[in-house]
């Protein structure tokens, strides 16, 4: 399935060009569907799992000093220029798309009956953030019960990789380092749906970039 981003229209049209296909982002779980997948983008590089892995071992490969060092310090690991590039190419485009949604929608809260404060951090952002801590509680409970895993990737492994994904951007997703520590209570990826999604009106003004010549393949 293919998405083209219009700049003209800020529409997205597929290529088979039914409405069935098209996200309903008025309904809950449409717009938690599309969410998900901008999260999946923006996390990538976490569940890659050559992140955790060195260049040029196996497996069963004893990785040296020098390997180790390499990773503490620099962050090498067995995925290519290419493929990290590709990467951050994906989180900007997954970021721009909820920059797009963030000026177009809004959440209200079922139980408060109040719109969430901002739409883009309180609500895409807060999703981001508690799927990262709940990526963190399996990790930790993996470790802590010995279910063999991927080598070389402890808990802090994972732990720093999420870092570097919110290093920076507590302005866009909130404040990774609040919340980490209470990962513990997270104990699923899935997204409360008692909201309703409404058009903010008149829409704001969006300042990301949808060219026509963007085109996504996401399936």
């Amino acid at each position: 399935m293919w998405i083209l981003l219009l700049g003209m229209s800020t529409h997205f049209i597929y290529a088979e060009y039914t409405p069935g296909h098209l996200p309903d982002l008025l309904d809950v779980e449409s717009m938690i569907d599309v969410l998900t997948l901008c999260n999946f983008c923006i996390l990538a590089n976490v569940l890659d799992f050559r992140t955790y892995s060195f260049h040029g071992l196996k497996e069963s490969d004893n990785p040296s000093p020098r390997d180790w060092d390499q990773r503490n310090r620099w962050d090498r690991n067995a995925l290519s220029w290419v493929d990290r590039e590709y990467y951050v190419y994906v989180r900007g485009l997954a970021l721009n798309l909820i920059r797009w949604i963030s000026c177009h929608y809004d959440a209200t809260s079922l139980q408060s009956q109040h719109p969430v404060q901002s739409f883009e951090k309180n609500f895409c952002g807060k999703y981001l953030i508690d799927q990262a801590c709940a990526i963190l509680s399996y990790k930790q409970k993996a470790q802590d019960e010995g279910i063999l895993t991927l080598p070389h990737c402890k808990f802090n492994h994972v732990e720093r990789q999420i870092d570097y994904v919110f290093h920076g951007n507590e302005s866009l997703f909130g404040d990774w380092e609040m919340k980490k520590p209470g990962f513990h209570n997270f104990t699923s990826l899935a997204c409360s749906k008692s909201f309703t999604i409404t058009k903010k009106n008149p829409p704001q003004e969006f300042k990301g970039t949808f060219k026509s010549e963007s085109l996504i393949q996401i399936s």
